[in-house]
Parts: structure tokens; C-alpha cells; sequence
């Protein structure tokens, strides 16, 4: 599945305030995943990451996204959790300046409303008007 697909999901939840339009839509993204996308969904859906916290936070973000826009080949699921995967595990001397290599590397190949959609959910700020109970009913 394509990021830009779950978020264009979250944008719909976020505009309607009905709890049965927020399940459906929810099971919608849900049924248009495969394999190991569904669970990965369901957690970016959720607000969580499934790496836990990953120490990244919103100067961070910033400095990474300081180059500016340049979208590039679609991002999926996957790609995300790999490149938190490589973020979850960098540790010691020049970490920090590789965590920042690794989220432009991520943001650049994003769109702009898929920046926000992953620096929301990086920094635990993902408000889409669906709590996990919500998400667990689609």
C-alpha cells in the first residue's frame, strides 16, 4: 500500500465527526492492505509506531526537512518501516547526524502532506478524530 493512500484515509476520518463514517473508512484502508502492510496500517493508523518510541523528536524533524520538498519515487508501508526500523537501531557517536540522513532520505521522497502525516506520527502528535477503539471496530 502506498503511504499516500493512508493518508488520504486519515484526511477523511479527520473530516467527518461521525463515529460509523470513522469505522468504515478505517475498515476501507484496512481491507486495501496485504500481508504484513495490515498490521503496519493499523498501528499508523492507531498513532504508534511498531518500534516503540524511537527517540525522534520535533528539532529532529526539522532539521531534516530543512533542504525543502522534493517528492520522489511513491513511498509504500514498507519503505516507512524499514527506514524506522534503520532509525530504532542507530545508536553511539554520529547517531544523531545519521537519524538526520535517514528522515531526509524519507522526507525527500515524500509528499507534503505525507511529511506531516509522518512527523505527526514520529512525534506521537497523530489527531485523526479515531482512537484505537475506533480502529479495533473496523
Amino acid at each position: 500500500m502506498h503511504l499516500a493512500s493512508l493518508v488520504e484515509a486519515v484526511e477523511q476520518v479527520r473530516a467527518t465527526s461521525r463515529k460509523s463514517e470513522k469505522v468504515r473508512l478505517l475498515a476501507d484502508a484496512l481491507r486495501a492492505t496485504q500481508g504484513p502492510e495490515t498490521p503496519l496500517a493499523a498501528m499508523y493508523l492507531s498513532g504508534s509506531l511498531p518500534q516503540g518510541k524511537i527517540g525522534i523528536g520535533w528539532n529532529l524533524i526539522q532539521q531534516s526537512l530543512e533542504d525543502g520538498p522534493t517528492a520522489g519515487e511513491p513511498l509504500t508501508l514498507s519503505d516507512v518501516h524499514q527506514a524506522l526500523d534503520r532509525l530504532a537501531t542507530e545508536r553511539g557517536t554520529g547517531s544523531t547526524e545519521r537519524r538526520i540522513a535517514e528522515l531526509k532520505t524519507l522526507f525527500h521522497r515524500a509528499r507534503p502532506d505525507e511529511r506531516r502525516f509522518l512527523s505527526q506520527l514520529l512525534i506521537g502528535e497523530l489527531r485523526q478524530g479515531a482512537l484505537e477503539g475506533v480502529l479495533l471496530e473496523a
